[in-house]
């Protein structure tokens, strides 16, 4: 599986079938221009994976922790897919390359497809990143190996 470089510092596989967005796309997307921002899709198995980072002061940096983070997406969400029929499933704690990890499983349906998605936030040194992660609910069971495959290849580098 290829490997690639995200914001210098952390590595991520790129499966086969997988292509690198562009700014555009992911900018139309998350319906964001935010400058931080990194995304990969394969269309046949209806499947995104982006990554977005923030590079903290050394202050913020002490103080933030991957469950303020986490809780304070869900509150984003809450209020960008209240319309979407938004539907929370379960919060979780892990590991993403051995740093402590916070997520949210969550569902809400756009364009007339249901989608399942999740998230999972991890802070290495004084960078948060987001890894984000959607698949079309009719393919999630069988897309869901393949996710903690990616996600069990991040590495920190540097």
């Amino acid at each position: 599986m290829k490997k690639v470089m995200v914001n210098d510092s952390l590595e991520i596989a790129q499966p086969e079938g997988f292509r690198l967005m562009d700014k555009q796309e992911l900018v139309h997307a998350y319906e964001i221009d935010y400058p931080l921002m990194w995304g990969m899709r394969d269309e046949e198995r209806h499947v995104v994976l982006s990554v977005f980072w923030k590079v903290n002061n050394r202050l913020l940096a002490k103080l933030a922790t991957p469950k303020l983070v986490a809780d304070s997406r869900r509150n984003t969400l809450r209020r960008i897919l209240r319309e979407r029929d938004l539907h929370f499933d379960e919060e979780f704690t892990g590991e993403i390359a051995g740093l402590k990890a916070r997520g949210l499983r969550y569902r809400y349906v756009n364009n007339g497809n249901q989608y399942t998605c999740e998230y999972v936030v991890v802070i290495n040194d004084r960078t948060c990143y987001t890894i984000d992660y959607y698949s079309r609910s009719d393919h999630a069971e069988e897309n869901r190996s393949l996710y903690e495959e990616i996600l069990s290849s991040v590495a920190f580098v540097g």
